[in-house]
């Protein structure tokens, strides 16, 4: 009897022997597969593409909607902006609050006069969930030194704040 019991103790662990190893490599398999596997693309992540004029220029022609906003005072912007531009002053108390009106389905093109406070309306833009986003280097004083179009027209205003 003992020497059965032996036997059927010696089988069984060979059997498990045996056994573990297929559990191992199924798991291993598993594994591999799902870390060389690519990472599922969820929502793209915000971004601010910085553009020199001419660029942004171009990208402004094309056919798809879009949202142009100037980020300066309506004083600066009373004196000369890209035409079909929005203002909203990005030192104005309400920035925040007046940016959520916007479409964030549309790219948006920000601007200033020379390009800092147009990165800081940017960087708002993308922490509000904007997914395209174009700042113009150099901003207006850019745009202008290529002699690209200025308007001043000045019925496109979000701020009655100066």
């Amino acid at each position: 009897m003992k020497g059965s019991h032996i036997a059927n103790t010696i089988g069984k662990s060979m059997r498990a022997e045996r056994k573990l190893p297929k559990t191992v490599l199924f798991l291993l398999s598993f594994l591999g597969v799902f870390l060389l596997s690519p990472p599922a693309r969820s929502q793209a992540q915000p971004r601010v593409d910085t553009l020199k004029s001419t660029k942004f220029e171009r990208k402004l022609q094309s056919k798809q909607e879009h949202t142009l906003l100037d980020a300066r005072t309506p004083a600066e912007f009373a004196k000369g902006h890209i035409a079909g531009a929005v203002n909203i002053n990005v030192k104005d108390s309400t920035f925040s609050a007046q940016i959520k009106t916007l479409d964030k389905s549309k790219p948006v093109y920000v601007y200033c006069r020379s390009g800092v406070r147009s990165a800081k309306a940017a960087e708002v833009l993308k922490n509000e969930g904007f997914a395209q986003i174009y700042n113009l280097k150099g901003g207006i004083q850019a745009w202008t030194k290529k002699g690209l179009p200025v308007s001043d027209s000045t019925n496109v205003s979000k701020n009655d704040k100066k």
